[in-house]
């Protein structure tokens, strides 16, 4: 499994996920990759990543999209959804 992480460094739902998201993602086993929505622009097209930060994108072993999590969320919120892939 792996994690697909858009941010920007001006984007406060962004800083506020990166700390969730670093905290939870230390009980799975996901491969995580990080670009900023500003810096890392071709990278971002290839995610139709629209008007709304941060996303992050759930890709299978094959590199298949199969969720995408949009705006700031919970805690919990994230384990919920990453407990179905684990």
């Amino acid at each position: 499994m792996k994690l697909v992480k858009i941010n920007a460094i001006w984007c406060g739902s962004c800083i506020s996920m990166k700390n969730i998201l670093k905290e939870v993602e230390k009980m799975y086993d996901f491969e995580a990759i990080n670009y900023d929505y500003d810096f890392d622009e071709e990278e971002v097209k290839k995610y139709n990543v629209g008007n709304i930060l941060p996303v992050t994108i759930l890709l299978d072993d094959n590199d298949n999209e199969i969720e995408r999590i949009i705006g700031e969320k919970s805690k919990e919120e994230i384990i919920s959804i990453f407990n179905k892939y684990k």
